[in-house]
C-alpha cells in the first residue's frame, strides 16, 4: 500500500479481473441512465418550492461565504485539526490529513474484493445507475466487504482516533455533477466534522467521465452552515429532510445559490483545483469541510466506476438513527431496514486477509470499538490514544 498527498498515479493492474458490465455490448444502460437525472432536473422536482433563477442569482451574489459559515471550536474538532498538535509524531497520513483534508491511498482494495463487487453488478443488471437505496452494504456481502474493509477502516480510525461507522452509499458509476460544496455543511450543526467519506475506484477512471475534483487545505476554511443557509430557503421548504415528503431535501433548493456562493469564493481566492485520476483499487478519504465536487463528464456515456461511502462517529451522532451494529472485527455500522430485502451477511475480510462470520448483533457501549474518548482504544495490536468529546 502506498500512500500519498496528491493525485494517484498509474499502478500495475492485475490481469485476471472481472469485466465491467458497461463493457458488455449486450447490455442495455438506458434504464440506469434515466435513474441518473442531470442536476437541472432534479433542481426543478417541485415547483411548489421551486425558487426562481433569478432569486438563486440574487442569493448567491448578497450572501458572502463568511456570512453562512463559522469557525469551530477548538475544544469541539478532530485533534488533527487543534492548533497544539506535535507534527513530528505524526504518521504519514495524519500529517496529509492535517495539512491537505485528505489522504491517497494507491491500490488498497484488493482485486478480488472488487471482482466480487462488478459480479454483484452484473448479477443485477446495474449497469451505470446506483443500486436501490442509499445503504446497499447493509443488503449486500460484496459491499459491506468494501466499505469495511479493516485496513480502511483502520486508517480511517487513525485520523478521527475513534473507529467510525458508514451510513451512506453513493454507487452510480456515473458522476454526481454536484457543484462544490462541503460535506458538513449538510449535518447537524454539531457534528463539527467528526465525518468522513470514501472515493473507492472500482475500475480506471478516464478524465472524460468526470472525475471526482477537489480543493486542497480548504478543510482549513470556516464550514458552511446548514442552519445559516435555511434561514434564506422557503419556510415550508426549510423542514424537507429527504424523507416522508417524497423524498425531497432541503439541500436540493438550497444548491442553486450555495453552489455560485462557492463559486465566488474560489475565483475570489484563487483557490487551486486538482482532479482524481484514480486506478482500480485507489482510495480517496476526505475531510467533512473539504471543498469538492462531481465534475461535468466530457463523455456523457463514458462510466465513472466508482463506490463512495461517507461514515460519521457512533459514539455522539443519533439523528441518522440509533441502530448501530457491530462486525466480528469490532468495526461500527449504522443498520437502516429498507423494503429489499437484506441479505443476512455471513463473512468479511478480517484484519489479517482471513474472512470471519459475522455478527450482526446491536453495540454495545463495552464493546472494545464503542469506548467513551480519552481512553486507549487498541487497533490492529497497537495502542493509539483516542480523542474526541465525552460520551455519557
Amino acid at each position: 500500500m502506498l500512500t500519498e498527498a496528491g493525485p494517484a498515479s498509474p499502478v500495475p493492474l492485475n490481469a485476471a479481473k472481472t469485466r465491467p458490465i458497461w463493457e458488455n455490448r449486450h447490455a442495455d444502460p438506458t434504464r440506469e441512465l434515466d435513474v441518473t437525472a442531470t442536476r437541472e432536473t432534479r433542481l426543478g422536482i417541485n415547483e411548489q418550492f421551486s425558487i426562481s433563477n433569478r432569486r438563486f442569482r440574487d442569493l448567491a451574489d448578497s450572501a458572502a461565504f463568511e456570512s453562512l459559515a463559522a469557525t469551530f471550536p477548538e475544544d469541539k474538532v478532530l485533534w488533527l485539526d487543534r492548533a497544539d498538535v506535535d507534527e513530528s509524531r505524526l504518521t504519514r497520513e495524519q500529517l496529509a490529513w492535517r495539512r491537505h483534508g485528505y489522504v491517497i491511498l494507491r491500490g488498497l482494495i484488493p482485486d478480488n474484493l472488487l471482482d466480487e463487487y462488478l459480479a454483484l453488478r452484473g448479477k443485477h443488471n446495474v449497469v451505470l445507475g446506483a443500486f436501490g437505496n442509499f445503504s446497499p452494504y447493509c443488503s449486500y456481502d460484496e459491499i459491506s466487504a468494501i466499505c469495511m474493509y479493516w485496513p480502511l477502516v483502520d486508517l480511517i480510525a487513525s485520523l478521527f482516533g475513534a473507529l467510525l461507522a458508514p451510513h451512506f452509499n453513493l454507487s452510480a458509476c456515473v458522476s454526481t455533477q454536484r457543484g462544490w460544496h462541503q460535506d458538513d455543511y449538510l449535518n447537524p450543526d454539531d457534528t463539527y466534522s467528526w465525518y468522513a467519506a470514501t472515493w473507492i475506484a472500482i475500475d480506471d477512471v478516464a478524465e472524460e467521465a468526470g472525475p471526482f475534483e477537489y480543493i486542497p487545505s480548504s478543510h482549513r476554511l470556516p464550514c458552511m452552515r446548514g442552519s445559516l443557509v435555511k434561514e434564506l430557503l422557503e419556510p415550508e421548504v426549510r423542514g424537507l429532510d429527504g424523507g416522508k415528503q417524497g423524498g425531497h431535501h432541503w439541500a436540493t433548493f438550497a444548491e442553486g445559490f450555495v453552489n455560485r456562493v462557492y463559486d465566488n469564493l474560489i475565483d475570489e481566492r484563487r483557490l487551486r483545483r486538482l482532479r482524481f485520476l484514480a486506478k482500480r483499487g485507489d482510495v480517496m478519504i476526505w475531510h467533512g469541510k473539504l471543498l469538492h465536487r462531481g465534475s461535468i463528464p466530457l463523455n456523457p456515456d463514458m462510466p465513472r466506476p466508482a463506490l463512495i461511502t461517507h461514515y460519521s462517529n457512533p459514539l455522539t451522532r443519533r439523528d441518522i438513527g440509533s441502530d448501530i451494529r457491530a462486525y466480528t472485527n469490532g468495526a461500527p455500522y449504522w443498520f437502516f431496514q429498507r423494503s429489499a430485502p437484506c441479505r443476512t451477511r455471513r463473512f468479511l475480510v478480517g484484519p489479517r486477509g482471513t474472512r470471519k462470520r459475522l455478527q450482526c448483533a446491536p453495540m454495545r457501549r463495552n464493546n472494545p470499538a464503542f469506548q467513551a474518548a480519552g481512553t486507549v482504544l487498541a487497533i490492529s495490536g497497537r495502542k493509539m490514544a483516542k480523542w474526541g468529546p465525552d460520551v455519557v
